[in-house]
């Protein structure tokens, strides 16, 4: 559609000359219209860049290749979906519920007089036991070491009580319980060696003190025959191991 700017222009003039104190109020006027088509041009311009940009429609969840950058794999690669909210999440801290002590269950106290006359009993009936084995066994060595480490366990009253009440033995099973235990310790000494697997004399009738010991709590049932035969198989081979 052409529009006729000429009749109008025309209109205009003679409407400005009819004016009072033209041309005046003419050159006004005409600033006047010059403002305003400054301030629409403005306007128009401003309206233009701040227009919204549209976005291509995409579904939630399609996957999006770009640029590598920080947060997304190394080829750029992440899933449309919601951004996480800023605000971190509160932890909510459970207090552990408070351990309860362990009390052990109190240990009965031993009257002292049982505890001495349980030491007297073992002190006394193992200077028989000794003497009817050195007989018995024809021994010709002197186990100072053997009866002052055995005598030094007895008067530990409170083994040798727990011993006789625990294990129900009488003296005589913590004698030779004892007897065999540091005979056993000696054997594995290896001070007793005089060659790879030779016991000397003195060796050889230790191994005869533990092999009596041991013979003699089977015999009077303070220990089973699987035990006495372990201990038994388990000191030759330990024998035989040592020495140079």
């Amino acid at each position: 559609m052409n529009i006729d700017f000429s009749k109008y222009l025309d209109l205009l003039m003679e409407n400005l000359m009819s004016l009072p104190y033209y041309p005046y109020s003419a050159i006004g006027l005409a600033v006047v219209i010059l403002l305003l088509l400054v301030a629409l041009m403005a306007s128009s311009r401003k309206r233009r860049y701040s227009a919204p940009q549209s976005k291509p429609y995409r579904p939630s969840g399609a996957r999006v290749v770009g640029m590598p950058v920080d947060g997304l794999s190394s080829f750029g690669e992440f899933d449309d979906k919601p951004d996480k909210p800023d605000k971190p999440m509160e932890m909510v801290v459970i207090p552990a519920a408070p351990i309860a002590p362990i009390h052990e269950p109190p240990k009965q106290a031993v009257d002292p007089a049982l505890i001495e006359q349980a030491i007297k009993a073992c002190q006394e009936k193992f200077q028989e036991i000794y003497i009817e084995m050195y007989i018995g066994l024809g021994l010709m060595s002197d186990f100072e070491r053997l009866r002052t480490e055995v005598g030094h366990r007895l008067k530990d009253g409170q083994e040798t009580h727990h011993v006789m009440t625990e294990l129900k033995m009488t003296p005589e099973g913590v004698i030779l319980m004892q007897m065999a235990s540091v005979a056993g310790i000696l054997l594995q000494s290896g001070e007793h060696h005089v060659g790879k697997g030779l016991l000397g004399i003195h060796g050889q009738e230790l191994f005869s003190v533990y092999r009596y010991a041991l013979n003699t709590m089977l015999e009077k049932g303070f220990a089973s025959q699987d035990e006495t035969h372990g201990k038994l198989s388990f000191m030759e081979k330990k024998v035989q191991e040592l020495g140079e």
